[in-house]
């Protein structure tokens, strides 16, 4: 046999025994649960790596604890070893709850392709799922790599940092809300509290926030809906839609359609910067407000009475309503409106 013809039969024969493994290996689950006596608020933190995370109140006088590992493996005692090596340990010191994922060395394991493929290996041991259930206020910290986030009807502040996150949804909060994510789709509903969202890219959409709201996406797009506080967005692509009932505004981006409808209730400063997006910014009938609008190669269109004070190709100043809190909006390529609702 010819050094070709062997190399062609050992790649078919590893091509074989790759599906043949492949094929057998499962997956296994392993429950754990922990029950601690809280009668205070608390601050629980969460440490994991990836898997979904749920945390809700419950009439229950007990916090709850519940966990699933999820691990691959050819065989179950194959995954009760990989198992055991999983560890949660959590510490529980006055009003502080502690829960800590660590993935133990397994050290009769070498770290090869095929202990790997099995889900045996240092790094692939599989994923682990909480669900936690409070019977009190919590101030909630959640570090982890990957996975979804779901968090509702809790009191007190809720932080959380993630790699790339399937979703993060948080709703029925009374508290400040921090998320930091590399990128995740981010759902938001009946936020009490300072809300800052830091995503590097996905969707983020929020409806009856009231409390003043930063986000800061630089990819794509932003949604929020009945917000009563001054809201700042600053992002780079993606389209930008916002309905304010309260507070001043401050948008930045490079491109992407920007609407904003606002009651233009503040005294403040609402500002509106695109470089290449269109902007669309409507107020009530009975608002009242100086205009500062300007676009380099865009047209500027006014769908409201305006008393003009000047006006070239490029900008246009006036007031509308007897004028009152100041609306700048600049855009260098696209076309700017204003209009009433």
């Amino acid at each position: 046999m010819t050094t070709t013809a062997r190399c062609k039969l050992g790649l078919y024969l590893l091509t074989v025994m790759l599906f043949g493994i492949t094929a057998t290996a499962a997956e296994f689950t392993f429950d754990y649960q922990k029950l601690l006596d809280v009668e205070k608020p608390i601050s629980l933190t969460l440490n994991y790596v990836q898997g979904d995370v749920t945390i809700s109140r419950s009439e229950s006088s007990r916090l709850v604890i519940e966990a699933v590992k999820m691990v691959r493996a050819s065989n179950r005692e194959e995954a009760e070893e990989v198992a055991d090596h999983i560890e949660i340990k959590v510490g529980h010191s006055g009003d502080r709850v502690t829960i800590n994922t660590n993935f133990l060395r397994m050290v009769n394991r070498s770290s090869s392709f095929w202990s790997k493929l099995l889900g045996a290996g240092d790094d692939s041991f599989g994923t682990i799922s909480y669900r936690i259930l409070l019977p009190v206020a919590a101030d909630i910290e959640l570090n982890g790599s990957a996975g979804s986030v779901d968090i509702t009807d809790n009191v007190g502040s809720v932080r959380i940092t993630t790699g790339v996150a399937e979703a993060i949804n948080v709703s029925d909060n009374f508290g400040p809300v921090s998320i930091i994510s590399d990128a995740a789709h981010v759902k938001l509903s009946s936020i009490e509290g300072e809300l800052v969202i830091q995503n590097g890219s996905g969707i983020t959409r929020g409806e009856f926030l009231m409390g003043p709201v930063t986000v800061r996406q630089p990819r794509g797009e932003i949604d929020l809906q009945w917000v009563e506080g001054d809201i700042t967005v600053k992002s780079q692509s993606g389209k930008i839609h916002i309905k304010q009932l309260r507070g001043t505004a401050d948008l930045l981006t490079s491109s992407g359609q920007v609407e904003i409808e606002t009651e233009l209730d503040s005294p403040g400063q609402y500002t509106v910067e695109t470089t290449s997006g269109e902007i669309f910014f409507s107020v009530p009938v009975t608002a009242s407000g100086k205009l500062d609008i300007e676009t380099r190669a865009g047209e500027i269109k006014t769908e409201m009475p305006v008393a003009i004070k000047s006006m070239t190709r490029n900008r246009l100043e006036g007031e509308f309503g007897g004028g009152g809190a100041k609306v700048v909006l600049m855009s260098s390529t696209g076309d700017v409106t204003v209009a009433q609702f």
